[in-house]
């Protein structure tokens, strides 16, 4: 029997652990050669980091990232475990840093990357790499200003930082959208 829309939001909200916790906001039928990870057009990853003793402000996350965006770069020095036949260029659509407040008196910077792919553990290994390239820019190592697109090109892992955790003060980094190539919508960041 085919799938309706209708069908697929009952099925998620039995499954929900409570109302609103997920939702269906639209379905497509798709071609079955469609993979759901591999046929996306881009992805877009959240991260939150708490501001608390990270010494670097948004401003100088976001300064470092804007030179990897719109760019087919080679990334082979920030994924994981990456198979030698699969390609490690990828590019970076948008990549942002904010701001943001969590609760009363806790703060946090929020970075949203998306890219058309990423590699394994990429994304982590980036926000790791942001924020020490950042700090060596804080303190005025001379240079620094491009740092992270120096290491995040350079081909050799040992020169970008180990990946941040998943999980950081009870944030996790987040998929918060994909898209696949019957869909039109062109990534942007939050702002």
């Amino acid at each position: 029997p085919e799938l309706t829309e209708d069908m697929l939001r009952d099925a998620i909200n039995q499954v929900a652990p409570s109302q609103s916790t997920l939702r269906l906001l639209s379905a497509q039928q798709v071609p079955r050669v469609h993979h759901v990870t591999f046929s996306t057009a881009w992805r877009r990853y959240v991260y939150l980091l708490p501001a608390r003793g990270l010494g670097v402000s948004s401003g100088a996350l976001r300064r470092q990232l804007a030179a990897l965006v719109g760019h087919s770069l080679d990334y082979a020095a920030l994924g994981r475990k990456v198979p030698k036949s699969k390609s490690t260029v990828c590019t970076l659509h948008a990549a942002t840093a904010s701001a943001v407040e969590l609760g009363e008196e806790e703060a946090a910077i929020r970075i949203e990357i998306v890219g058309d792919r990423f590699l394994r553990k990429m994304v982590r290994t980036l926000v790791s790499s942001a924020v020490w390239a950042a700090q060596r820019e804080a303190e005025g190592e001379a240079g620094a200003h491009d740092l992270l697109l120096r290491v995040a090109t350079s081909g050799e892992q040992k020169q970008s930082a180990h990946p941040a955790p998943a999980r950081l003060s009870g944030q996790k980094m987040q998929v918060r959208r994909l898209s696949y190539p019957f869909f039109a919508r062109h990534p942007q960041c939050h702002r």
